[in-house]
């Protein structure tokens, strides 16, 4: 007849889950209609209208942002970071497929007519921060991403491109992007391939797919410098550069001593980072 005592471990983790609930019912806003679209059959690109309250809410780039899609599930919530601007008409997600629920997603535009794929129904949160609020601390940064990891960083270039005067302390941009897949430079070539007109900002392209042919990969290295050298065009990426695309894995302990040579009287860097949890580890201890 003793009184159990197991509300007191349940209660905190209801409070939270009642908080979480809350929060969505509160700010959640229904979008009748938004458009998908297939990407390389790889990617998906949902274009969301903005309504108020992501007007309202979405100020800083690199923002992620809470969907609910009911028509594959009613409960399953996803979160994304959104790739465009602030200042753009519409908020634009890349949504790699992986996964069950994305799967289900690339179904509904293959199964379905135009009409359907239009006018896709979903629930979203309120747009939520994450690390890139803080890039305005430093007068350097580096960007450091692999593959896909990329998406974090669009809305942030896009947002300096066209807000120059709100990013005027920031002297420096420096990114370090690593890739094993080509489909991955036309995704986002548009906007990388305006960085070149730009000096605050410096891309650096690592390319590890295997080539495994040593006298197609020197012919491709001499085709790459003579074409670089003629007019800054990069075959391999398929746009300008100010920086050649090197067919290598990078080596951060090079690249960490470049750095640091770079920036004797510059003592405060700010280094993001958006790729795997061996990639993190690495560069976590380069900083160290």
């Amino acid at each position: 007849l003793k009184t159990t005592q197991a509300w007191v471990w349940c209660a905190p983790i209801l409070l939270l889950l009642l908080f979480d609930k809350r929060n969505k019912v509160f700010y959640l806003s229904k979008i009748k209609i938004a458009i998908v679209k297939l990407a390389l059959n790889r990617y998906i690109k949902l274009t969301i209208p903005k309504t108020k309250m992501l007007t309202k809410e979405f100020v800083d780039p690199s923002m992620t942002l809470d969907i609910c899609i009911p028509v594959i599930s009613k409960i399953e919530w996803h979160k994304f970071t959104i790739t465009t601007a602030p200042g753009d008409d519409n908020i634009v997600l890349y949504i790699q497929i992986v996964g069950q629920w994305t799967a289900s997603l690339q179904r509904l535009y293959l199964n379905s007519n135009d009409d359907l794929v239009n006018n896709i129904t979903l629930f979203i949160d309120r747009p939520k921060y994450n690390t890139m609020k803080y890039v305005q601390l430093y007068k350097r940064i580096y960007l450091i991403c692999t593959g896909f990891g990329i998406t974090p960083f669009i809305s942030f270039i896009r947002h300096v491109i066209y807000n120059q005067f709100k990013y005027s302390k920031l002297e420096q941009i420096n990114i370090i992007w690593v890739i094993n897949d080509s489909h991955d430079f036309y995704m986002f070539n548009k906007t990388l391939s305006t960085l070149i007109h730009f000096p605050m900002f410096n891309l650096q392209i690592y390319f590890t797919n295997n080539i495994r042919s040593s006298k197609h990969r020197e012919a491709i290295l001499i085709l790459q410098d003579h074409l670089f050298k003629q007019n800054g065009f990069d075959i391999i990426a398929g746009m300008h550069q100010k920086n050649k695309t090197i067919l290598n894995k990078p080596n951060f302990k090079f690249i960490f001593q470049d750095i640091i040579y770079n920036n004797k009287e510059e003592k405060k860097l700010g280094m993001f980072i958006c790729g795997n949890m061996r990639l993190q580890t690495e560069i976590l201890n380069k900083c160290r």
